[in-house]
């Protein structure tokens, strides 16, 4: 009888047992796998996004025309070889190393010919016909060097598209000793640099006729000054003693005397000298009759650096 009822007991079929733990096999594994999928596609979604987004504005931000220089840092990547990609500082000297390659100069090179240079570099001896990419990462080298006649001489950054005119602002205007005369000095290649010369007066006169020329790094703009020179004047002017002039066509003997503070009531007009020393070391005494000067009947004497003005005392 006790054996009949422990016979009667429900016991599960061995095939449902079976087809239980397969039915919980089979959803673990799908549920892995749909995890394991959604975190790789959210890897695969996030991280070329934020390549892209970070290559585009690379690619934005750096015109065509750009050539590489020293303190740029550069990402390199070979596509048929990852083991070969980089990040690396160019040099002072314009040279940054490869692996397999050693140094390579890419001063001066655009990022076209900088990428051909080295994938024809590697294909000499080592891969057929790679695929050679460059990113700049940091422009150390887009600077545009402001000198001369303006308030605030140096080293300025290039942050988007740039023209003289805001160069120039950028360095505190010209100063009083511009000719207005500049020279923007352009290294479009490394061994034959272009110079474009401007004038200010045209400049600022014609800047709606796109006269204000774009500016590029690595660029050096130079604003012409005036040079001055010293004339010494003694005698009968109001103000004797050293004179500092401007070299130009202005520098005459009428404007001296009346930076002078102009003649003395006891000048004698008609006898004034001039001392100079020649270039080859000759001594020379010049007599100038300013009054004659005045009259109009002859016109206004022209002196060179470093000349000694003499007005007499006259004798009446």
């Amino acid at each position: 009888m006790n054996s009949k009822t422990k016979s009667l007991k429900p016991v599960p079929p061995v095939g449902v047992l079976i087809f239980y733990f397969l039915c919980l096999s089979i959803i673990s594994i799908a549920a892995g796998n749909g995890l394991l999928a959604q975190q790789t596609q959210q890897e695969n979604s996030t991280q070329p996004l934020v390549q892209e987004v970070e290559l585009a504005d690379l690619a934005d931000d750096l015109p065509p025309f750009y050539l590489i220089g020293p303190k740029d840092l550069l990402t390199i990547s070979v596509l048929e070889a990852p083991e070969l990609n980089i990040t690396t500082r160019v040099s002072e000297a314009g040279n940054i190393t490869v692996p397999l390659l050693g140094i390579v100069k890419v001063d001066g090179l655009t990022r076209d010919l900088a990428e051909a240079k080295i994938a024809s570099l590697l294909a000499k001896s080592y891969i057929k016909n790679p695929n050679v990419t460059i990113y700049i990462k940091e422009y150390k080298s887009r600077n545009v060097s402001v000198i001369g006649a303006v308030n605030s001489p140096g080293s300025y950054e290039v942050v988007g598209k740039k023209f003289l005119l805001e160069m120039l602002g950028a360095a505190g205007w010209v100063s009083d000793r511009a000719t207005g005369d500049i020279d923007i000095v352009r290294r479009s290649s490394p061994d034959k640099p272009e110079q474009l010369t401007i004038n200010l007066l045209e400049l600022t006169e014609n800047v709606v006729d796109g006269k204000n020329p774009e500016i590029n790094a690595g660029d050096i703009i130079i604003v012409h000054a005036f040079k001055y020179c010293d004339i010494y004047i003694f005698g009968q002017v109001n103000q004797p003693g050293l004179i500092t002039m401007k070299q130009d066509k202005d520098l005459t003997l009428m404007r001296v005397i009346v930076k002078a503070g102009g003649f003395s009531d006891r000048a004698r007009k008609g006898s004034v000298t001039v001392k100079r020393v020649e270039k080859n070391g000759e001594e020379i005494i010049i007599k100038v009759s300013v009054r004659d000067i005045l009259k109009g009947k002859d016109t206004d004497f022209k002196l060179q650096p470093n000349d000694i003005v003499y007005v007499p005392e006259s004798l009446l």
